[in-house]
């Protein structure tokens, strides 16, 4: 048996595990709830792991196929009536014949006892299942989430991560070795698969490097929208990540909050990513030193961003959300640079008022009409 199942996980594996439960609890509290009887609730939920493995590592500590069962076993058990009656479908891939053998068997032990979500196994290469599981993807109103958890960084490529995105509700976590396309970035077996300058890539200072392999990701979708947010995490001297894919706002909430659970400092490492001096429950000399980079900068962006645009409340949900923020992350700055005279809100006079003080960044408020408008203080 290959090594990594036969040792326990190390720290930045569970790490890796840990944001996929966060954000596997929301998606399927989202789409079995969420949607209701509207007529955007999907008639089909499907849930693929692409590279299942065994299930757990030597200490029993699950991996990502067997904490999608144990989160949907723990959903049905405390909201069952509640549940959509739309079917779900868990589709377990892996190539290796002994490791689906102890999934299925890890499985039959875990799952629900009431039998409401159909597992399917299959042992193909990862293009393999695929070209198999991709026209159920591409099923209109059928809701998809796709987890690719690959050893390096060889399988999933732009072009994977556009076919996923250009399928109706579907999200996508899957997880890459960017230290290694960052240092072997000019071979060929890197170049045939990420068409990156290798100068661009050594130009970026190393602890940035997943993070600027998203953004890569991210340039080779094109025109369609689609949201891609980066996850770093560092083991010894190599950094890998989680890059995490959604075309709705709400995906992207529900991902970025779970990052921020992690990491309450950048939300989006498992180390000090930009050398910040206050970094880890420690404190600079100087108060201005205690501001994340990332904060700071998001800041900036914003007091530009409204200069330029004038935005309402669901224009400026959104920015917020592109720049790694969301929730009560987005609401602090926001709130922080009106206290300071920096950003006034006021009314849309076409729309009813909205409650005095109200923000309305969130995504309830995204899909009603704007009640805000923010803007720059003609001071500034």
């Amino acid at each position: 048996m290959p090594q990594f199942y036969s040792e326990p996980f190390d720290e930045a594996t569970r790490t890796k595990l840990e944001l996929f439960r966060q954000y596997i609890r929301a998606w399927i509290s989202i789409f079995l709830t969420h949607w209701g009887a509207s007529h955007e609730a999907p008639d089909q939920i499907n849930i693929f792991d692409l590279f299942a493995g065994q299930g757990r590592d030597l200490n029993g500590v699950f991996g990502s196929a067997l904490i999608i069962v144990e989160e949907i076993r723990a959903y049905c058990n405390r909201y069952f009536e509640r549940k959509s009656s739309a079917p779900v479908s868990l589709f377990f891939n892996d190539l290796d014949a002994e490791y689906i053998a102890n999934l299925k068997e890890h499985v039959e032990r875990l799952r629900c006892p009431k039998r409401c979500c159909q597992p399917e196994y299959t042992q193909l290469p990862f293009k393999g299942a695929l070209e198999h599981y991709l026209p159920l993807m591409q099923r209109s109103h059928t809701a998809n989430l796709v987890i690719m958890d690959q050893f390096g960084y060889k399988e999933v490529t732009p072009e994977v991560v556009a076919r996923l995105a250009s399928c109706s509700m579907t999200d996508i976590l899957f997880f890459i070795a960017s230290s290694f396309v960052h240092r072997f970035c000019a071979t060929p077996e890197i170049q045939k698969r990420f068409a990156i300058n290798p100068e661009d890539m050594q130009g970026i200072e190393y602890p940035a490097i997943h993070r600027y392999l998203c953004e890569y990701f991210r340039d080779n979708l094109g025109s369609q929208t689609y949201y891609l947010a980066p996850y770093s995490l560092k083991k010894g001297s190599n950094i890998y990540g989680v890059i995490f894919g959604t075309r709705h706002p709400l995906g992207l909430e529900k991902y970025l909050d779970a990052c921020w659970k992690l990491d309450g400092v950048t939300g989006e490492a498992n180390y000090n990513i930009d050398g910040d001096l206050a970094w880890d429950g420690q404190l600079a000399l100087w108060p201005g030193e205690n501001v994340p980079k990332k904060v700071d900068l998001f800041k900036r962006e914003l007091q530009s961003f409204v200069r330029e645009k004038s935005p309402d409340n669901r224009e400026l949900y959104l920015f917020c959300l592109t720049r790694g923020f969301s929730g009560s992350r987005a609401r602090q700055g926001v709130e922080e640079m009106i206290n300071l005279g920096i950003i006034q809100t006021g009314a849309i006079p076409s729309v009813s008022p909205g409650k005095r003080g109200a923000l309305y960044l969130n995504y309830p408020a995204y899909k009603k009409e704007p009640k805000v408008r923010f803007r720059v203080s003609d001071e500034q």
